[in-house]
């Protein structure tokens, strides 16, 4: 008897999707399409007055709303895809110069500014790297790059958005220096190695020691006192002075960040 009524249901379903079919598509009704109508007018309408409450209650929404609900969704995603690649690129940024900016929160260098090296010249005639901010930025000509407390170059030329820094392993830098350990004290020249400095006018009166760490006095006011600049690696006894040299504390091959400071700031 149960089976019996469900093939009534499904053949009275199948008739009412008979008769929409036949009332919605046929262009010229015939007999049968017209007494089917009296069957289909009774659901179209309600199905209008369903789809109406629906649309009143934003319970549902027209194809035109779906389309530009889909297409504002499309905008917002990119514009999340757009802000997530510029905190990408900021975190990384971040990332890559950590360590000098964190070292850097140490020390109270009075008015600094960090700056990014994008281009570097460690050839026989000069040693010299650009770095991302000048004038606009307040650098001025004179100022000191530093890295992680450590002595790398000066300010030589100064453009609107970037300057040159001649590092300190350029020939034509001196820096005046101490040996922290015994206060020797003499001349760190560059000698276009980027590398070593030489040390000069070390008096064969004072001491000096392998593996020393060197550091700028801030005699002649071109470079601040108590920066590093290197330790020193070989020397011997030649006339009055020493001959030696002195091994970097800094790759200058590796870093591509620095701090400009100004010169008699210690």
């Amino acid at each position: 008897m149960r089976g019996r009524f469900k093939l009534l249901i499904l053949a009275i379903s199948t008739l009412i999707c008979s008769a929409l079919a036949v009332t919605v598509l046929s262009s010229q009704p015939s007999g049968y399409a017209n007494i089917l109508s009296y069957f289909a007018h009774p659901v179209i309408f309600v199905n209008h007055k369903i789809k109406r409450f629906l649309q009143q209650r934003n319970w549902c929404i027209s194809e035109s709303d779906l389309a530009r609900h889909n297409q504002d969704l499309r905008e917002m995603i990119a514009d999340l895809q757009a802000q997530n690649i510029a905190l990408t690129a900021q975190n990384q940024y971040y990332l890559a110069h950590q360590e000098v900016i964190d070292f850097a929160q140490r020390y109270e260098f009075g008015n600094k500014l960090f700056a990014k090296i994008f281009f570097k010249n460690l050839s026989n005639q000069e040693h010299y790297a650009l770095v991302d901010k000048g004038t606009t930025q307040g650098v001025q000509l004179g100022m000191v790059a530093v890295y992680k407390n450590c002595l790398i170059g000066k300010v030589i030329t100064v453009y609107p958005e970037y300057c040159k820094i001649a590092l300190l392993t350029d020939r034509n830098c001196k820096i005046a220096v101490y040996d922290e350990i015994t206060g020797a004290v003499g001349i760190c020249c560059g000698n276009n190695d980027v590398h070593q400095v030489v040390l000069s006018y070390v008096s064969h009166l004072q001491k000096i020691n392998l593996d020393d760490r060197l550091i700028s006095s801030g005699n002649g006011e071109i470079f601040p006192q108590g920066f590093g600049v290197g330790k020193v690696s070989d020397f011997t006894a030649s006339g009055m002075y020493y001959l030696a040299y002195a091994s970097l504390l800094v790759d200058l091959e590796a870093i591509n960040s620095c701090y400009l400071i100004s010169a008699n700031k210690s």
